[in-house]
This record gives structure tokens, sequence and C-alpha cells, in this order.
């Protein structure tokens, strides 16, 4: 690990300790050290707390499957690239989510946005996974339907 790497875990790792929140874009996740996100992606904790202090029970549930489902995003990606090299296929990557979160917090609309991202990030980790499938068991075997 860099000294840098350190240096940025230990930053995350302050602001969520004292409620701030973080912004990290890259055009490499990569290269981002698992940790950063982790202590980065806290704002849908702070959703769950909102809804949960309203007695919202429905929308904590659906916060909650948002950050698994968000989480299933990278994992499938992660998955899949060590097996076959590359897998930018879907659409609802960190990106997007952020930018989803952000409109959904200015304009004070993020129940639409819980929605949003909670279906096209599922629609996501299933295309990738039936992508990765289809690219390991080559296409003779997803076209007979006997891919194992």
């Amino acid at each position: 690990m860099t000294a840098c790497t350190l240096s940025t875990i230990k930053l995350a790792s302050q602001a969520r300790k004292y409620g701030l929140g973080l912004v990290f874009a890259t055009q490499a996740p990569k290269g981002l050290h698992n940790q950063i996100p982790g202590n980065a992606a806290t704002q849908f904790f702070g959703l769950i707390v909102f809804y949960a202090r309203g007695d919202r029970f429905f929308y904590v549930v659906l916060t909650a499957f948002v950050m698994i489902s968000a989480i299933m995003v990278s994992y499938t990606r992660a998955r899949a690239e060590s097996l076959i090299g590359s897998c930018r296929v879907g659409f609802m990557e960190r990106p997007e989510r952020l930018v989803l979160v952000i409109l959904g917090a200015l304009f004070n609309r993020m129940a639409p946005v819980l929605w949003i991202i909670a279906v096209l990030s599922t629609i996501t980790v299933i295309h990738r996974i039936q992508y990765t499938w289809a690219r390991t068991n080559g296409p003779e075997a997803v076209k007979s339907g006997q891919a194992a």
C-alpha cells in the first residue's frame, strides 16, 4: 500500500467519523482501495436512519436493498473481470448512482431516485451475470441450453 492510499483511507475514515461525505471520482475504479468506497458510501446508512426515525419501514427496506444492489454491481464486475478480462456491460455504475443521489438530495426527491437505482442496479447485476456466463461457456452452450 502506498503512502497516498494510506492517507486517503485515513481521510475517508475520519470523514465518516465526523459525519462528513466524500465524493471520489475516478476513471480506474480498480485503482481505488476497497476500504475507501466503504468509508465514503455511507449516504445509504444516513437514509436508513432518516427513514427509520420517520417510521417509514418500507423505505428502510428499499434503501437497504439499494445499498446491497449497489455493492453487487461492483462485486459482479470484479468477479467477472477475474474470469473474462473485461465486463463493461450494464448501466448503473458508481457515477450514475452518484449523480442520481445528488439530484435526489438537491430536489428533495429521494424516494423515486431509490426506486430507479434499485431497478437499474438489479438489471445491471443480472446482465453482468448473464454476460459472464455466456462468455465463459461459449455461445454454443448458451444456444443449446446446456451451459453449466
